[in-house]
């Protein structure tokens, strides 16, 4: 690889008028700005790992020359001692077409690994970092390609690796001296990290159906995770205790046909910690009162893994052997979509609503989300759990609430749908079609995975 100068990259960048540039110049500013990058994190980690000789503080003299943390010089100390045993990595990051992130996840799944796996996947490692500097893979997806080469090498369906992020679990507590607050961090296990995520997704639903708090942030991004934290809080004081939720309010509903639940126009919220005591109390926050978690997955049985079995997705980016699907649903209750030939041909409840309603039931969400991830605007990537769905045929104009004219959008694109003129069409395999007031279009074929036809 060819080892870039990023004297002259900073030449060309200079030349360039930012404030009149075209898409394709400032597309390539970027390109210069992450070549440079990782030239710096190239030599960031070289000097790190002199420092390491001639000092023996390596993390600590990272840390002041860079004014960051302490964990960022044990990051650049731990991405020294990987690119020393992989010089592959180090060429990468001279010729920019890799970066400090992808020689951090190189780290952290080798450290993962037990002895005789590491030492195996150390033989295909040069080549998997040829491919992701050839295909510009980003650094997840880079550690994916390193999960699945070391899931074949362990050629046990997943177990041993279960095995080994069940021991990698931990939960870290510290006080941000910055803002005075306290801070958690957890790292768990997929089949533990579906099932705590089931529980918080169920205790905002029944906590939050009629009533939130004033303290959420507008943010669409920011508000989901205050309310997570505030059911977290809850679940943790166990606050509401066998009080029976008041009249008016609703637990998570039972009905799958059941509308989801909306907060326009919530009144009486909270605003002030000690009232959030109150209001917690008053929805009832017992954790029996929220049930099994739901398990909301979905079962592809197009795309096959290595193993040749159907791929899952859990709604969150993990992995769960096949092995550890049926003990995982026997804590949860069970919401399977099935998708063959990327079309969704089964999924649990009613789908077409009509006129009978304007909110989506939980069923089209679910079924939704087993096509979209996130928001479905093209380059977009709010998370689906953020976004609303929104009637391409507008409800107001006589549009059905049913699965085919329901897309998700996040709150930025739903604004921009409803009160900036944007004109959104969905084609037979829910092709998207956006047309701009200022005459642009933007078009994006079918998601990876699509409704059957009806």
């Amino acid at each position: 690889m060819e080892v870039i100068d990023p004297a002259e990259i900073m030449k060309a960048f200079r030349r360039v008028d930012l404030r009149a540039a075209r898409a394709v110049e400032l597309r390539g500013a970027l390109d210069d700005i992450r070549c440079v990058r990782a030239r710096l994190d190239r030599v960031e980690a070289e000097v790190a790992r002199r420092l390491e000789t001639v000092t023996g503080t390596p993390e600590r003299d990272v840390a002041k020359g860079a004014q960051r943390s302490n964990r960022h010089g044990a990051k650049v100390v731990a991405r020294a001692a990987a690119m020393a045993k992989t010089p592959e990595l180090s060429d990468a990051l001279d010729a920019g077409v890799l970066g400090g992130d992808h020689v951090d996840v190189f780290a952290k799944v080798l450290t993962a690994l037990d002895g005789p796996v590491k030492a195996l996947l150390t033989e295909p490692a040069p080549e998997l970092i040829e491919q992701a500097a050839t295909s510009g893979s980003t650094p997840e997806e880079f550690a994916a390609s390193l999960n699945a080469a070391a899931e074949q090498i362990t050629a046990n369906g997943g177990i041993s690796r279960l095995e080994r992020q069940r021991r990698a679990t931990r939960l870290r507590t510290w006080t941000d001296r910055a803002t005075g607050m306290w801070r958690l961090s957890g790292t768990f296990d997929p089949e533990s990290g579906v099932q705590i995520h089931g529980r918080l997704e169920a205790a905002m639903a029944a906590m939050f159906a009629t009533k939130t708090p004033s303290t959420a942030p507008t943010d669409a991004g920011e508000r989901q995770d205050h309310l997570r934290a505030l059911a977290l809080l809850a679940l943790t004081k166990g606050v509401g205790g066998s009080k029976a939720p008041p009249a008016g309010s609703k637990a998570r509903p039972a009905d799958p046909t059941e509308p989801e639940p909306t907060n326009e126009g919530a009144t009486d919220q909270p605003t002030s910690p000690d009232e959030w005591d109150e209001f917690a109390a008053e929805v009832g926050t017992d954790s029996r009162r929220f049930g099994r978690p739901e398990c909301v997955f979905v079962i592809d049985t197009t795309n096959l893994g290595q193993d040749g079995k159907p791929t899952v997705d859990w709604g969150i980016p993990v992995t769960i052997p096949w092995a550890r699907v049926q003990d995982l649903c026997t804590n949860a209750a069970i919401r399977p979509i099935i998708v063959r030939d990327g079309a969704v041909i089964d999924a649990d409840g009613e789908l077409n609503l009509g006129r009978t309603t304007r909110l989506a039931n939980r069923a089209q969400r679910r079924a939704v989300r087993a096509i979209y991830a996130t928001c479905a605007v093209p380059g977009c990537n709010v998370a689906f759990n953020h976004t609303k769905p929104h009637h391409v045929h507008w409800w107001r104009h006589g549009g059905p609430t049913n699965f085919a004219n329901l897309l998700p959008l996040c709150s930025q694109h739903h604004h921009a749908a409803h009160e900036g003129r944007w004109l959104l069409t969905l084609g037979p395999n829910r092709e998207l079609t956006i047309e701009l007031p200022s005459g642009q279009t933007m078009r994006t074929g079918p998601p990876s995975r699509r409704p059957a036809a009806a």
